[in-house]
């Protein structure tokens, strides 16, 4: 809490989020309360065991991060543009360059290759794209201007998480 309250101070705005695990609960909770309401906390939605929430635990995290529901399913990708690749790129330690981190093709070679060569519009190659960091970049995934061009962030637009709490 002391970074959050640091960053506050210096009139940094920040998103914090943890993903939904049954064992963070309580830490989730704790962490919503000591955040000034201002800050956007964000759920990841645990996706390794199917229906994994209960529905009274899907309208407890949505109460945490009224965005949840968003999170909680995985977009149709496979042979759709994405801007992975275009605007973004994974790229490892060594320099190897992909467009996301899920896809395991390697589009090139950072310091060989530059970005800037890298960069081209390519259908996604994932038949479903499961991870925040990968659907931001898949048009249409999620509604306009909900995350603007805070997305990498992370940092929703206040009136789109009024509008969604409402659904």
């Amino acid at each position: 809490m002391k970074r959050c309250r640091e960053l506050l101070e210096r009139g940094v705005e920040f998103s914090v989020g943890t993903v939904g695990v049954r064992e963070a609960f309580d830490a989730i909770a704790s962490m919503r309360q000591m955040l000034p309401p201002q800050v956007y906390m964000w759920v990841n939605a645990y996706k390794d065991r199917p229906d994994y929430y209960t529905l009274e635990e899907l309208e407890w995290l949505s109460g945490i991060d009224p965005l949840f529901g968003y999170n909680t399913h995985d977009y149709e990708s496979k042979g759709r543009p994405c801007q992975a690749g275009v605007d973004v790129f994974y790229v490892q330690g060594d320099g190897r360059v992909k467009r996301c981190y899920k896809d395991r093709q390697v589009i090139g070679h950072l310091y060989r290759d530059g970005l800037e060569r890298l960069s081209a519009p390519r259908l996604c190659r994932m038949e479903r794209c499961d991870c925040y960091i990968g659907y931001i970049h898949l048009p249409g995934a999620l509604p306009e201007g909900l995350y603007g061009e805070r997305k990498l962030e992370r940092i929703a637009d206040s009136a789109a998480i009024t509008s969604s709490s409402r659904r």
